[in-house]
């Protein structure tokens, strides 16, 4: 689920950027966030994935299990200390208006996340089903010189779809995704390549071959199955030969009618 819970952070970034206290400053797991906000002396959030669970069927790590997948999204919302922020001018952020600013943040991005109509969020609305859990919680850090950085922490439990098969070309929601990678500009482009690189490889599978690596499955349960070819393979050639025509010969097909069932004028066509 690594590609789903990449796609969740950067379709986050773009859905809260330019719709809260934080303005553009929303950062895709970055290292150091405190960082940002003491250089910035702005408010900052910050946005990571934590703990991801699937039932997989068998050796199916990668594809749909018995229940929908989960992530946890984890975002962090700071508050620089400063007596004055740009839109917080009436709030003493040294005191209670820290709180302050971040329940109204967290309202903020809670908000953008399901009250936008553009493309990222009809991409937020594919990949992410539903939500199991919400927790959230304050921290209080203590920077070198002593001061001090409020911060909230949201935890939303998602349900999401599934990483995409191996080896496959990009279809459905990744297929859109990729699209509005592109749209964004050259950091995305290159975010784009990679992430169509780490779906398409090893490229051009055969579809039974696409199923055998998502389902985790040998090559043995694979035709069992009959999800695959059973004809042996050619000498020299690893891939079966696959069915390519099925002839029939209708002057050998004999028509039988059960007692009962003609109907007056069927005499003539029955044989």
């Amino acid at each position: 689920m690594t590609i789903v819970a990449l796609a969740s952070r950067v379709i986050f970034t773009r859905l809260v950027r330019g719709q809260t206290f934080a303005g553009d400053l929303v950062e895709n797991a970055p290292l150091e966030p405190i960082e940002t906000v003491t250089r910035h002396h702005k408010p900052t959030i910050a946005v990571y994935t934590g703990v991801m669970k699937n039932k997989p069927t068998g050796r199916n790590a990668l594809g749909a299990g018995r229940e929908a997948p989960t992530t946890e999204l984890v975002f962090q919302i700071y508050v620089p200390p400063a007596d004055a922020v740009d839109g917080l001018e009436n709030l003493n952020l040294q005191r209670s208006g820290a709180g302050i600013a971040l329940d109204l943040m967290q309202r903020q991005v809670l908000s953008a996340l399901q009250s936008q109509h553009n493309d990222w969020s009809e991409l937020w609305t594919e990949l992410v089903v539903g939500y199991d859990d919400f927790d959230s919680k304050p921290v209080l850090i203590e920077i070198e010189g002593g001061a001090r950085i409020p911060c909230r922490e949201v935890t939303l439990t998602c349900r999401v779809i599934s990483d995409p098969a191996p080896g496959a070309p990009l279809n459905g929601f990744w297929a859109r995704f990729d699209a509005k990678l592109r749209a964004g500009g050259d950091e995305l482009t290159v975010l784009a390549d990679l992430i169509k690189y780490a779906i398409e490889k090893p490229g051009e599978l055969s579809t039974w071959r696409q199923a055998m690596a998502l389902l985790g499955l040998s090559r043995r349960a694979v035709v069992a199955g009959g999800l695959g070819p059973v004809e042996p393979p050619v000498a020299g050639d690893p891939e079966p030969a696959e069915l390519a025509e099925v002839t029939t010969y209708p002057s050998t097909i004999e028509t039988v009618v059960s007692p009962g069932t003609l109907h007056p004028g069927d005499e003539d066509t029955a044989e």
